[in-house]
């Protein structure tokens, strides 16, 4: 990583982690988070024209990659496949890889106008993604409504519980929202 990625004795990264200094103060503690997920986001990129450069000159390189870098196949295809979809003039390092990624669906012309307005307006990433859908033509569901019968309930320390039966497949830990009607 870059060396000005941390504060001198302050902050130090090893091949495990971060050790921070106790005697931190939360503004340079703040400022070293933002640092880092700058240089996460630029170490994204590079990765990504790392693979397509190998794939360009040396053939299929997926295998070598992921043994040097210890990323999985799908990690490096999806940082890979942006980068070569994102020119690297559209790129722009005022967001981040997570906020620009969205735009890679779009022609190169397009992504500027985006980008750009993102930059202007502080796009998070969900507003990119939502902007880039509508460009689309696709909408997004703003909530979904599903219809079940609770049929047992109980309470915890940590909160209430509902048993519901609905003609739904949930995931278990799924997050979800219920309305209840009154009977």
């Amino acid at each position: 990583m870059n060396a000005n990625v941390t504060d001198g004795d302050k902050f130090e990264i090893t091949q495990t982690g971060l050790t921070i200094n106790e005697d931190v103060t939360y503004d340079e503690w703040a400022a070293c988070g933002k640092r880092l997920a700058n240089e996460y986001s630029r170490i994204q990129w590079a990765i990504g024209d790392w693979i397509n450069f190998g794939e360009r000159k040396f053939g299929e390189m997926y295998s070598q990659a992921e043994d040097d870098t210890h990323f999985s196949y799908g990690t490096l295809r999806n940082y890979a496949s942006i980068c070569a979809r994102i020119p690297k003039e559209n790129r722009n390092p005022k967001l981040r890889f997570h906020q620009i990624k969205h735009v890679a669906a779009l022609e190169p012309r397009i992504q500027r106008v985006v980008i750009e307005a993102a930059v202007r307006t502080e796009m998070t990433g969900d507003d990119v993604l939502e902007a880039v859908r509508k460009i689309q033509g696709k909408n997004v569901p703003q909530s979904i409504t599903y219809e079940g019968t609770v049929v047992r309930w109980y309470s915890q320390e940590d909160g209430n519980y509902f048993i519901i039966r609905a003609d739904v497949n949930f995931k278990v830990g799924q997050q979800v929202v219920i309305k209840t009607k009154e009977l």
